[in-house]
């Protein structure tokens, strides 16, 4: 059941799934709170639950992602190594988040604070959220740029957003300046964004992957005779770092090549 990135409509799904009672759910949550109190009804009814990429403030049977923490850590070191005193044409950092409730953007951002603030001399001129909106996102960065024409660096939290920053960059004459960190599934079109140089960073999740373990935890929780909520489990998919030296197509996958 695809709510379509509507809150209401997925309460509502969740609502009629768990009057259903089937023997398990897979849910991707908006942000951390919504649906908290309905997994946790849930999973009291005897559901199991498998939360997939975006987590919530309950931990259910399993949680199959991106170890958003430690995107946030590598894309804040990768960061330091460019623009940390003396290594770029300033220390100035701008941060595009998404929506500030999501999984993505609370841990990530915690990941991000936890190496900045070993490295007081980063400046966080602007953090912005852009609502996941590749046009919001050039319309913040265009302006950041105005004010800080010597931003050394940037951090995205989404690669789809973030095609609209490293426009802003490219519009402003600074690709060679400001070096652009973001993440996303390991889709092709983020791929040649880094061929292209708009992206320096691309950390990958890798989708397909993440797929592939989706599917193992649906079989073993079926197969489980525990009980739901009985052990809670995390499997983060690996990270991929890519840069210009070392993307490739093994790194990245297309809608057609997975089909």
């Amino acid at each position: 059941r695809d709510p379509a990135w509507s809150t209401d409509a997925g309460t509502k799904a969740i609502q009629s799934l768990i009057t259903e009672k089937p023997d398990l759910m897979v849910i991707h949550n908006p942000d951390i709170q919504s649906y908290a109190r309905l997994l946790k009804q849930a999973q009291a009814a005897g559901i199991k639950i498998v939360q997939i990429n975006l987590e919530s403030n309950t931990t259910t049977d399993s949680y199959v992602g991106a170890d958003w923490t430690e995107i946030g850590r590598k894309a804040a070191e990768a960061i330091v190594e460019k623009c940390d005193t003396g290594k770029g044409i300033s220390t100035k950092v701008a941060i595009d988040t998404g929506v500030p409730t999501a999984a993505s953007d609370v841990f990530q951002l915690d990941g991000i604070y936890k190496v900045l603030n070993e490295h007081p001399d980063i400046q966080v001129v602007s953090q912005q959220a852009t609502e996941y909106n590749p046009e919001k996102a050039r319309s913040i960065m265009a302006t950041v740029l105005q004010q800080h024409p010597d931003l050394c660096g940037a951090i995205g939290i989404w690669d789809n957003q973030d095609t609209g920053t490293a426009s802003a960059i490219k519009e402003a004459g600074k690709s060679d300046q400001v070096f652009l960190v973001t993440s996303g599934g390991g889709n092709k079109v983020g791929c040649e964004n880094v061929e292209k140089g708009l992206f320096n960073l691309y950390i990958s999740y890798n989708v397909p992957l993440q797929g592939d373990l989706l599917n193992q935890e649906i079989a073993r929780l079926l197969m489980s005779e525990g009980t739901a909520g009985e052990v809670q489990t995390m499997y983060f998919n690996p990270l991929t770092l890519i840069t210009k030296d070392n993307v490739n197509d093994r790194n990245c996958w297309t809608l057609d090549d997975l089909k």
